[in-house]
C-alpha cells in the first residue's frame, strides 16, 4: 500500500459457479505490515435450501431460480423480493415452507 493508503473493493463470491448474496458470507480482509491481504469467508449452509408453496406444491430451488419471472440461480428464498409470489397460484412468500 503506498503511503499508508487503504483500498476498499467490492468483492463478489461464487459457489459453483453462482453468485452468492452478500446477505450470507462473511468477508474478513486483514492489511499485514508487509503489505500482503489475508481474505477469509464464511458462508451461511443454508443459503440453498428449497422452499416448497403450501397451497399447491410448486418449489423454489435457489440453485435453478426462478427465470420466467426474472429470478436467476443463486438468489436464496430469503432474497427474493418481498413481493414474491407462487408462479403457479399466486400465493405470497408466507404461504411456502422450507424443505
Amino acid at each position: 500500500m503506498e503511503n499508508g493508503m487503504k483500498t476498499a473493493a467490492k468483492l463478489k463470491f461464487f459457489a459453483d459457479g453462482k453468485k452468492l448474496s452478500p446477505k450470507k458470507q462473511m468477508v474478513s480482509v486483514l492489511f499485514g505490515e508487509n503489505g500482503y491481504i489475508c481474505v477469509t469467508t464464511t458462508f451461511n449452509e443454508s443459503f440453498m435450501k428449497k422452499y416448497a408453496c403450501d397451497v399447491c406444491g410448486w418449489e423454489y430451488d435457489p440453485e435453478v431460480g426462478d427465470p420466467d419471472n426474472g429470478i436467476q440461480p443463486g438468489i436464496s428464498f430469503e432474497d427474493l423480493p418481498e413481493d414474491f409470489v407462487c408462479p403457479i397460484c399466486g400465493v405470497g412468500k408466507d404461504q411456502f415452507s422450507e424443505q
